[in-house]
């Protein structure tokens, strides 16, 4: 005890020193920084802000109204693009797949920025198959009594909550001859948050090309690799047709007539006016500059206690931000009985 106490001074004597250190580097001067995501059959919105010194206790960035957004399409000048509101500035032409994208940012005091981007060709997809399998089943019971016998309180039982896991396999057509780059986005509709309303949902990425590993530690240090916004390259089929395998597990709740009758869900490509909440797989194709933007953004994870810093790719000379395009084709999964 009488060794404990010196270090138990000396503990609480550091822990009440305390020494403001002022900042005497360079003050980074503000950058324009701008936003855009360019799609097939879609106008542009461009958002252009300013970046701010990390030491600025500022919640929000500076948005730019007076800024002048030009826009060429396969190296010609299109248009100036319009001032909304906030920032936002609005083209009316309208890209296709296969355009080269670039624009050319300008507002009084900053320097001039520019980016450059090009919306790939949408993904083929040749076909969906899917298996379903039920993990486990719930009772769900109401209108309680008092059983004497059992000298408990039962309830009628009115349906059940199933557990299930589909297992879906989505096959595509790689292109070949180049490096090509994809996103995988499973989505679900949730009528009863909003009439139309779809919500992303969770997929596990079991295939291989989504390179997510486990070292057996990541209920205590975190150590796996996960693959956060679910992008893939096409370096193990380059120029194939490829059988690209996830899964989505779920709840879902079947009436007590159904579970009794064996009336089982199944998986079908086809609407079923059973199903009110049917999935949306979408596979998008990326240029190389968003793949990249997304891959460094997924790197980092703020709550691993081995997290470093990670450098976030931006295709923004000059500035800051992103200049993306893409093209995605989506199917419909329906759960059926």
């Amino acid at each position: 005890m009488k060794r404990l106490l010196p270090l138990l001074c000396l503990m609480a004597l550091l822990a009440a020193c305390e020494k403001d250190i002022e900042f005497d580097g360079a003050v980074t001067e503000p950058m324009l920084v701008l936003n855009a995501v360019a799609l097939p059959d879609t106008t542009l919105a461009v958002e252009v802000t300013e970046s701010r010194f990390f030491l600025v206790s500022q919640d929000t960035f500076t948005t730019v109204k007076n800024a002048t957004v030009a826009l060429f399409v396969n190296g010609t000048f299109r248009e100036n693009c319009v001032h909304q509101n906030n920032g936002r500035y609005i083209s009316s032409y309208r890209f296709s797949e296969g355009d080269h994208i670039r624009l050319s940012v300008s507002a009084p005091g900053l320097q001039t920025v520019s980016a450059e981007t090009m919306i790939p060709l949408r993904p083929v997809i040749e076909r969906i198959d899917t298996s379903l399998s039920v993990m486990e089943a719930y009772p769900i019971s109401n209108n309680y009594y008092y059983d004497p016998q059992s000298q408990s309180y039962v309830g009628d039982t009115s349906g059940w909550s199933l557990h299930y896991k589909m297992t879906i396999a989505l096959t595509f057509k790689d292109p070949g001859g180049q490096s090509d780059y994809y996103r995988l986005i499973v989505k679900r509709q949730r009528d009863y948050y909003q009439e139309g309303y779809y919500e992303q949902v969770w997929f596990s990425k079991d295939d291989i090309v989504f390179g997510e590993t486990e070292t057996g530690m990541e209920d205590l240090f975190d150590m796996g690799t996960y693959n956060y916004y679910g992008t893939f390259t096409d370096e193990l089929f380059d120029g194939r047709s490829y059988p690209l395998t996830f899964g989505v597990d779920e709840w879902l709740y079947v009436s007590n007539e159904d579970y009794n009758s064996s009336r089982m869900p199944k998986d079908s490509t086809n609407t079923s006016p059973e199903d009110t909440e049917p999935y949306i797989i979408e596979l998008q194709a990326l240029d190389k500059s968003y793949y990249l933007y997304l891959l460094t953004s997924s790197a980092y994870d703020p709550y691993s206690p081995f997290a470093e810093p990670v450098q976030i790719h931006t295709n923004v000379e000059h500035g800051i931000g992103m200049l993306a395009g893409y093209a995605g084709r989506s199917r419909r999964l329906s759960l059926s009985f």
